[in-house]
């Protein structure tokens, strides 16, 4: 069986959710399976070594920022969006992201959240068709705030879909109504 693990990274520090991440990939590698990991936002920061097969990271944090709050955003060259995304940049601008709380994060949850109608839809159907690439028999979406992922998805490919719950209720408990109010009726 192979499994595509999309796991959002913890930017600058040690998160809980990516090291259950990687050991799941880990786990599903040692009895045989193939486990693919995607970070997405950030590189996963694990006390342990990494999974074998690591890709690149996708949806990359900055970009996804920029995206967010920047107007005409997506009409930045793509090599300059690509420089964002790589690990150095994005590790450098994590030591930052400890500063950025969640009730800040509102206007992103939601369009995220939003899928393929948000702000974010070109670069969901790009790691859609990344993933689909990889021919899964599986993909998990590590947490359900990834949720606006999964209809792009499924129509990628016809592999089965899972989704973890791992604590997205303290997230979103900090997020100001009408952010939060809004990103619950999109999880459901």
């Amino acid at each position: 069986m192979k499994v595509v693990v999309l796991s959002a990274g913890s930017g600058a520090m040690y998160c809980g959710a990516c090291a259950h991440d990687a050991e799941l990939a880990r786990g599903l590698q040692r009895r045989g399976h193939q486990a693919v990991v995607f970070p997405l936002y950030t590189p996963l920061r694990l006390e342990d070594e990494p999974p074998r097969d690591v890709r690149p990271i996708r949806f990359g944090g900055v970009n996804a920022y920029l995206r967010e709050v920047v107007p005409g955003y997506r009409h930045w060259p793509r090599w300059l969006r690509g420089y964002l995304d790589r690990p150095q940049v994005l590790a450098w601008a994590s030591q930052f992201a400890v500063r950025t709380r969640a009730a800040d994060l509102g206007p992103m949850t939601v369009s995220v959240l939003s899928g393929g109608e948000g702000k974010h839809a070109e670069e969901i159907r790009s790691l859609a068709e990344i993933v689909r690439a990889e021919e899964p028999d599986v993909v998990l979406v590590a947490n359900s705030l990834l949720l606006g992922f999964v209809p792009t998805l499924r129509r990628a490919g016809g592999f089965r879909i899972v989704c973890q719950v791992q604590g997205e209720d303290g997230f979103l408990d900090e997020l100001p109504n009408p952010w939060r109010e809004r990103a619950i009726g999109l999880m459901r």
